[in-house]
């Protein structure tokens, strides 16, 4: 998008910018040569360099009109209260309500946000979701259900595992809904199980580090406004608890404080 406001006189853009950060599939070093070619290396050009800024931190915010559109009506709002809370400041006024009057009791499942602990590694995690799959199946229902997992790897073992038990599975749970969030964005589903991966199988590393660093907080914001109605996490919560990090903890539904959404326009 940074080529394109060179183009218009006047531009509006629409985003968030606590969603996805954009897809760059440029290597640095060839965007060195060519900004070295065409004398665009200089300390000033680069922060219009698509592989290190993005059009949300070019365009100056102090010179420029800013409107935020506050009123969420995907997520039930227990689970919109948690990304309100933890990538909104409260900003956000969730606009569903409750859901839980609306018969899923019947196959039982709690609208609002719940934890499965899973210690012991990947294979814990994925047979937890597997059982509360062939559970939704058993109990006959049929809204869409998606698996999201911050890590390739074990989004396409779920995927495989599922596709070997396609019998035992939901019918609103089809291949393309298993999957990493960032390959989940865009989509939404009335059930969403949530494979966290952090567990005492997997040693600090790449995987790791993936799943906690700051630069990739944007991972739960994705995951958790997914779901409409049923967020359910399946991972160590021992291990959860101890990472102190906020948006890991608070997914333990328990961890979280109650507190009031925004006010809605004319509800005061």
């Amino acid at each position: 998008m940074i080529p394109a406001l060179f183009r218009a006189r006047r531009v509006a853009v629409v985003g968030d910018p606590d969603q996805f950060p954009p897809v760059i599939t440029m290597k640095k070093s060839r965007n060195e040569v060519l900004r070295e070619k065409y004398g665009l290396s200089t300390f000033e050009a680069n922060k219009y360099s698509f592989c290190e800024n993005n059009v949300f931190s070019v365009i100056p915010r102090g010179d420029t009109q800013t409107i935020r559109l506050v009123e969420h009506f995907r997520c039930m709002d227990e689970i919109a209260m948690y990304f309100n809370e933890e990538f909104y400041k409260g900003g956000l006024c969730p606009c569903v309500g409750d859901r839980s009057n609306q018969g899923y009791n019947a196959y039982n499942l709690k609208p609002g946000m719940a934890w499965i602990d899973a210690p012991g590694g990947d294979a814990a995690e994925i047979a937890a979701a597997l059982d509360y799959l062939k559970s939704l199946h058993q109990s006959g229902f049929t809204g869409s259900v998606g698996v999201i997992s911050p890590l390739r790897k074990l989004a396409n073992e779920m995927k495989t595992q599922c596709h070997n038990r396609r019998a035992e599975m939901p019918s609103g749970l089809t291949d393309d809904r298993i999957n990493t969030a960032n390959g989940f964005q865009g989509g939404q589903c009335d059930v969403v199980l949530f494979l966290l991966g952090l567990n005492s199988a997997r040693t600090p590393g790449r995987d790791h580090w993936y799943i906690t660093a700051d630069e990739n907080k944007y991972i739960y914001n994705v995951s958790v406004s997914r779901a409409k109605v049923c967020f359910t996490t399946f991972g160590d919560k021992k291990l959860a608890l101890k990472s102190g990090i906020s948006r890991i903890v608070k997914l333990i539904p328990e961890s979280r404080k109650p507190t009031s959404p925004k006010v809605g326009p004319g509800e005061a």
